[in-house]
């Protein structure tokens, strides 16, 4: 048997109060009992570091303590079982120390480290088997401790000494969480403001509809917007919010805005296509010799308007300011007192909102 007083020695030196230093170098050298039980004690020690049992008791103790201050009877067995595990570990190296056999030669600090990997899997498996004996429900708690320990620290692994273990090990070995590194990017991204420049809306041209037809329009360009960063995604909406053609519009009321290529808005601006009366096509024939005058035409709510006649190089040969309440037709009289000549002319009439006729006169002599 090993005496005590020997033990009492091999204690001393792990916890650092030893004081005869000669005595514990003579027995290293001599003593080849003395030397293996140093060695199996300084195993036990780094079986119980690396198994990480005190802080597995401190996450025991976090864990239950912000999960419900009203637990308090679960966090009292966390922690006892926690406890239990230490001392079955500690229980089941000291009743397995006797049996060591005994070394001849001094082990290098790399050869204690090798005998640690050998020995420390029936540490475990005798611990584990100390803790079911004592009770179903602290072994229940021990896995509740080792899988929210998962959760909580995904890039930590608590390691196993032998990965050839037992079955009955299982429940002390942790699954090795692999974490997305590009989501783990994504979720710490701060949400980039982007401050916005103000974006106008410059004056654009209205085109009226007419006879009731989707022929009215907004003469839109991306030059339409001034601001922000192009190129502009532009948006029109009728009265009920539904997008719509700008160059194929009814009479109503339509709204304009943008959206740059940075996604900030610009303005929104309204418009109105109004219900004009159609330009109409005139053909006109003309013989003052004959006396073929041509009668001015009738406009519903018009009583005045203004012909324009131009030759084929666009020069304005006859101009006349008509009232049909005087006026009644044009026998080919020019502005001068001279009778138009043979050929082919361009008409026009005008009222002061709207182009009410185009057209050619055809001049026969």
């Amino acid at each position: 048997m090993f005496s005590e007083s020997k033990q009492n020695i091999i204690d001393q030196y792990f916890a650092g109060t030893l004081e005869d230093q000669d005595t514990f170098d003579n027995l290293m050298k001599n003593d080849s009992s003395f030397k293996s039980q140093v060695e199996k004690t300084q195993a036990a020690n780094e079986a119980i570091h690396q198994l990480g049992l005190i802080e597995i008791s401190e996450k025991l103790n976090k864990i239950h303590d912000t999960k419900s201050r009203t637990k308090t009877q679960v966090k009292k067995i966390s922690i006892g079982a926690g406890v239990l595990l230490l001392g079955a570990i500690i229980t089941g190296y000291y009743t397995s120390r006797s049996d060591v056999s005994h070394k001849t030669t001094v082990l290098s600090e790399e050869k204690v480290f090798s005998n640690l990997k050998e020995e420390t899997p029936q540490v475990i498996i005798e611990s584990k088997k100390e803790v079911e004996k004592r009770s179903i429900q602290e072994t229940v708690i021990t896995e509740e401790v080792l899988k929210t320990t998962e959760i909580e620290d995904t890039n930590r692994i608590l390691p196993l000494p032998n990965e050839d273990a037992t079955p009955e090990n299982e429940s002390l070995k942790r699954e090795i969480v692999t974490i997305n590194e590009v989501q783990v990017e994504e979720s710490k991204k701060e949400e980039v403001k982007v401050i916005c420049p103000t974006i106008t809306i410059v004056p654009i041209k209205v085109n009226s509809t007419c006879n009731g037809e989707a022929n009215g329009s907004l003469e839109i360009t991306q030059n339409t917007f001034q601001g922000g960063i192009g190129p502009y995604k532009i948006e029109v909406f009728d009265n009920y919010k539904n997008e719509v053609d700008y160059n194929y519009l009814s009479s109503g009321t339509y709204t304009l805005s943008a959206i740059d290529s940075k996604n900030c808005p610009s303005e929104i601006e309204s418009y109105t296509i109004m219900e004009a009366r159609c330009t109409q096509k005139l053909e006109v024939q003309l013989s003052p010799t004959y006396q073929e005058n041509w009668e001015y035409p009738i406009v519903d709510n018009v009583d005045e308007y203004t012909v324009y006649v131009r030759d084929r190089s666009g020069n304005l040969v006859f101009k006349k300011e008509v009232d049909t309440s005087f006026d009644t037709a044009w026998d080919g009289t020019l502005n001068d007192g001279t009778t138009i000549k043979s050929g082919l002319y361009f008409l026009e009439v005008k009222s002061d909102l709207e182009e009410l006729f185009v057209g050619t006169i055809t001049v026969v002599q």
